[in-house]
């Protein structure tokens, strides 16, 4: 039996990430991301879809999204087609 290649297998692997980053289901963890911010910073967030944010930093995009901001005794609502998140480092 003949052994695979180095860079075959490398491939391979790398193939695999390329796959499972543009068909992950991120819709299911949309829930959970959104709570996060919520319990984080008590700003609330309603969207249609969400996606990575690849190019440039990476972060995540929302579309179809209606934030809702905690200021003083009161909120502010914002709303927009499209939205990407994108963390700092500090």
């Amino acid at each position: 039996m003949k052994s695979l290649k180095l860079s075959t297998v490398a491939f391979g692997i790398f193939f695999f990430f390329i796959c499972l980053t543009f068909t992950f289901p991120f819709q299911n963890l949309k829930g959970w991301i959104f709570g996060k911010i919520l319990n984080a910073t008590k700003i609330f967030i309603v969207a249609d879809e969400i996606y990575p944010s690849l190019f440039g930093w990476p972060g995540i995009g929302i579309k179809n999204v209606n934030i809702t901001l905690p200021a003083g005794d009161g909120e502010i609502e914002l709303a927009s087609e499209k939205v990407v998140f994108r963390v700092g480092i500090e």
